[in-house]
């Protein structure tokens, strides 16, 4: 694709704009963006961004983690993470926790991964999904001896069961 700026050059970058509401893609070359002030993407230093992200929490996790504890699978250090961005495996999200949490909350919003539901499965994962919530809430009723709530519960649950297009296996 070529830069919808100069036309000349590939875009090998793409710009993304939200204003009210208002979603615009521009793809651009290097040098375009460049000139528009968005900087070089070759010019980007992982370590200097992880770095910044942990400054921009401004938690001092990272200074009081030891850097030589290691993961206990992968034997990747926190230091090493700091130099090259990246983790050994999944086990070094639970041995560094207490450091990395605060990051992916602060990118993410939360440190819980929800995904995507399809259009066509979207219904069925939530009614599922309800039907899960409202039974954390008739146990929690159940056990507070709120038989009257856990009623209304336990009605709530059998409605959304009810759908024929959902058969109660899936529901479990």
């Amino acid at each position: 694709m070529l830069c919808q700026i100069c036309n000349k050059r590939t875009a090998t970058v793409q710009i993304i704009n939200i204003i009210n509401g208002v979603k615009t893609v521009l793809n651009v070359c290097e040098h375009c963006a460049a000139e528009a002030a968005l900087g070089s993407v070759s010019s980007i230093d992982l370590n200097s961004l992880i770095n910044q992200l942990f400054n921009i929490e401004g938690n001092n996790n990272i200074q009081n983690h030891p850097s030589s504890k290691a993961c206990p699978e992968c034997s990747t250090t926190l230091e090493e993470f700091m130099q090259n961005g990246k983790l050994g495996c999944d086990k070094c999200y639970d041995t560094f926790a207490d450091v990395l949490e605060p990051i992916i909350k602060r990118l993410h919003g939360t440190t819980q991964h929800v995904g995507k539901i399809s259009a066509s499965g979207g219904r069925k994962l939530q009614i599922k999904k309800e039907i899960s919530e409202i039974q954390k809430k008739l146990d929690d009723a159940v056990s507070k001896e709120e038989y009257e709530l856990a009623a209304q519960y336990r009605d709530l649950i059998k409605l959304l069961k009810q759908p024929s297009d959902i058969s109660p296996e899936e529901t479990q």
